[in-house]
């Protein structure tokens, strides 16, 4: 996400507030933290005036990253949604006991991974995800950062990569620091005992 606090949406915030069951009074605390922000703008070294914000969540307050987890949470279900009416498929894998577990996604802070078929049916509904949570949020996923991760041959990739406007991104990778697509004993390449 571009600059995750900066443009969250506050209606859309209190509304997901109320929609997970946070009562009035904790919902009316909550708009008066973020509401009541100031700021004061230097020009040429000067202060000049206070201005209030409209959007977004300040940087360093204690309650700001548990608002943008519930934030989060709605593009969390939006997406199993679209897992549930069969519109993303996501990546199955078997347990060591043998049970079927589909991945469709996982969210780490502002960090999203969305796993679908090689599908431009799928992509586009990626596609439209995203802009649908842009849309009543307020926030942008900087697709700067974004990359598409094919696994085995992909016809088309390059079509893919640009209908969402990302990058195409190959293997061994790091994501969030964790290496991806790295012999175990690649891990430890320069360490001795």
């Amino acid at each position: 996400m571009e600059k995750e606090y900066d443009h969250v949406n506050w209606d859309f915030l209190l509304d997901l507030l109320r929609r997970c069951g946070f009562g009035e009074r904790l919902r009316s605390w909550i708009r008066w933290c973020i509401s009541t922000t100031k700021f004061i703008v230097q020009i040429n070294g000067s202060p000049t005036g206070f201005f209030n914000n409209t959007q977004g969540l300040r940087q360093g307050d204690p309650l700001s990253p548990l608002l943008f987890v519930i934030v989060m949470e709605a593009l969390s279900k939006m997406t199993s949604a679209l897992v549930a009416n069969g519109r993303v498929t996501g990546y199955s894998i078997r347990s060591p006991s043998g049970r079927l577990i589909n991945i469709s996604y996982l969210l780490f802070l502002d960090d999203t991974l969305i796993f679908c078929e090689v599908d431009n049916n799928q992509i586009q509904v990626l596609k439209a995800l995203i802009l649908c949570f842009e849309a009543v949020s307020g926030l942008r996923v900087n697709l700067d950062k974004s990359d598409i991760l094919p696994i085995g041959g992909v016809p088309r990739l390059r079509q893919l990569a640009n209908t969402l406007g990302c990058k195409i991104a190959l293997l061994p990778m790091t994501y969030i620091r964790l290496p991806l697509g790295a012999t175990s004993s690649g891990y430890f390449m320069g360490y001795n005992d």
